[in-house]
């Protein structure tokens, strides 16, 4: 190869380094198509959304890090039942729009029978039967996260076999997909010590404290369903004496796996009087979040359960106490779990909430948004006339390799074509007026 060649082949070949620098950096218009992040939040945001409300046309996904579709049954044979919702188009269209927005979406799972929950525990085939059909149904039926375990009424007997169960069907998640994460919905007041918090929340990702039904639709008197605090007239059962149980029971390396879960709906009692502790006249019915804020004429509000509560008289001149929660007393609630550490707060139900609701959780817990990435610099092109490195028959650069014989008069067919490219570029290098003559259209 004549010596002015070899000399432009090896400024080329600076220029090309350049070029494949500036290439690795992604300065030369690369693009790349990213998943939206994850909700910036404080903590997490975990809400469950029944089958009956999965029609809502939006979600404000913006606050949320966590949701739960309900639900599948489980048998005491192991078999699921009630699948028709999550095997559903719709879930499908729930599930890819979580994840377009970086959230975690879980199963959840159900058994309310005391009786059927103990033959299901206590059988080894069932348990086998069960644990092989939820990690089939929640992460290849569809392409879900995780599971929500909502066994309830367990008998202090199958203490030892739910925790048994849980171990089990986490170490099949796992190996089945190695981020899949495990969630028990356990209760306010463990009122049958069926629940070994600490050996649950070791064996599972998270406990989701069901933070509700202090009072509830059979109560004797017309209260709060979630109580901030204890104390007269509520008595010794409330939200913080809840949490300071799990927190004494799991010790401070496992706090970080409670999620509290808060109500989106209080009830309506017939009552005796309007005063507070007044006795209740019958079954009390459900009220949603968005239904009593906008039912509400004349607010109260009740500083030691943190709870709103109004009363009105229906078209019978029967009186009615309502208790529910609204910004204010959620708003106190997601304080104290943010005050406590928590791994983050839970709502049970999506659907039951307006817009309201969102605007209090981006208040509350919405991060500010991180800066841009400060801009790559261009690296600086080398000058053609510059030295040239020193070369082998193979140059690796940046990434790039190039096969070159050198020291043959004829290049062969392989190098041929890379040798081209170069004399061109180092042409266009040399001569950048030829360039800019060029106008579109051309």
């Amino acid at each position: 190869m004549n010596r002015p060649l070899v000399g432009l082949f090896r400024r080329s070949l600076r220029l090309m380094a350049w070029l494949c620098g500036a290439l690795a950096l992604g300065t030369l218009g690369t693009t790349t198509v990213r998943a939206e992040p994850p909700p910036r939040l404080a903590t997490r945001v975990f809400g469950y959304i029944p089958y009956w409300t999965a029609s809502k046309k939006t979600w404000d996904y913006q606050g949320l890090t966590d949701i739960a579709l309900f639900s599948v049954g489980a048998s005491d044979t192991g078999t699921l039942t009630s699948t028709t919702f999550w095997r559903s188009s719709q879930a499908r269209t729930l599930i890819d729009d979580a994840h377009r927005h970086g959230i975690k979406v879980e199963l959840a799972v159900t058994n309310f029978d005391p009786a059927s929950l103990h033959t299901l525990l206590t059988s080894p085939a069932a348990v086998d039967t069960l644990i092989a059909a939820l990690v089939k149904e929640a992460l290849v039926t569809q392409p879900g996260d995780g599971l929500s375990i909502d066994f309830e009424g367990l008998r202090g007997s199958d203490r030892g076999p739910l925790v048994d169960f849980i171990r089990k069907l986490r170490s099949a998640m796992k190996a089945k997909k190695v981020d899949s994460q495990l969630s028990l919905a356990t209760p306010a007041v463990d009122w049958n010590s069926a629940y070994d918090y600490a050996a649950l929340a070791t064996a599972s990702d998270t406990l989701f404290i069901m933070g509700y039904g202090y009072h509830w639709s059979g109560s004797s008197t017309p209260g709060p369903g979630a109580p901030l605090a204890c104390g007269s007239p509520w008595g010794n059962y409330c939200l913080s004496k809840t949490v300071a149980e799990y927190l004494s029971a799991v010790g401070p390396s496992q706090r970080h796996k409670i999620v509290l879960g808060l109500p989106l709906y209080g009830y309506d009692y017939p009552a005796d009087t309007d005063k507070i502790g007044a006795k209740s006249l019958g079954t009390g019915s459900a009220v949603l979040y968005s239904t009593a804020r906008e039912q509400v004429k004349s607010r109260r509000y009740e500083p030691v359960s943190q709870s709103a509560w109004y009363v009105y008289t229906d078209a019978k001149s029967v009186l009615h106490q309502v208790w529910y929660d609204d910004e204010e007393s959620l708003g106190r609630k997601i304080d104290y779990i943010v005050e406590q550490k928590l791994g983050g707060v839970g709502f049970w139900a999506l659907g039951y909430e307006d817009e309201s609701a969102w605007t209090l959780i981006q208040r509350k817990l919405a991060l500010p948004s991180p800066p841009p990435p400060s801009p790559i610099p261009l690296p600086t092109p080398p000058s053609i006339d510059s030295p040239p490195p020193q070369m082998d028959s193979v140059a690796e650069i940046q990434g790039c390799s190039l096969t070159m014989t050198a020291r043959t008069a004829t290049p062969s067919a392989t190098s041929w074509v890379p040798l081209g490219l170069l004399l061109t570029l180092a042409s266009m290098r040399r001569r950048p007026h030829q360039a800019s003559a060029h106008r579109v259209g051309d």
